[in-house]
């Protein structure tokens, strides 16, 4: 028996605890990751102005985040990092479900060099007994399988959040999309 779990992270750097206090990693990560600030795509858009370009204080490539596209990554972010929370929950769950397992195995084992192999009613109760155990075994095991895939979808909707949100924005984007989105 073993479970699986490895929750990307990706491409999110550490959590500054003044901006992401109380937040999930993904969240807490989305927000602590540095701003793009706006003065300076302002001052490079003087400087085009001045050139004969046009002057524009923000410029919105595919590696920056509009305000909407900060709501919905601050909302998939809260929900990854709430699954995580259960994900992590479940682990502990099955981990301690997987330690009573081994402990009653163990219990069989060592209790079947005292069973009289000569009468009938003692193998058949000890036989029942491991009937049972393997019951409880392949229940655990359906549990773990369950579990394991849950954490597979989990990976995989981390990576596309990753791929979709991991990018630049503004600071007061940020600031606005949060309050839209109520963080």
């Amino acid at each position: 028996m073993r479970l699986v779990m490895a929750i990307l992270v990706g491409t999110l750097m550490s959590v500054s605890a003044a901006d992401a206090r109380g937040l999930g990693r993904l969240l807490g990560g989305m927000l602590a990751r540095g701003a793009i600030s706006s003065g300076a795509h302002a001052a490079g858009g003087a400087a085009r102005g001045a050139a004969g370009g046009a002057a524009s204080a923000k410029s919105y490539t595919p590696n920056v985040l509009t305000v909407d596209q900060l709501v919905v990554c601050l909302r998939k972010a809260d929900a990854l990092d709430k699954d995580s929370e259960d994900i992590s929950a479940k682990k502990s769950a099955l981990t301690a479900a997987g330690s009573l397992l081994d402990t009653a195995k163990s219990d069989l084992e060592r209790r079947q060099r005292f069973v009289d192999t000569r009468n009938k009613r003692s193998v058949d109760a000890f036989n029942a007994e491991i009937d049972a155990f393997n019951v409880k075994a392949n229940r655990q095991k359906a549990e773990e399988d369950a579990f394991n895939r849950e954490v597979f979808a989990h990976n995989a909707g981390v990576s596309a959040f990753n791929a979709e949100c991991a990018k630049q924005y503004y600071g007061d984007d940020m600031e606005a999309a949060r309050k839209i989105a109520g963080f």
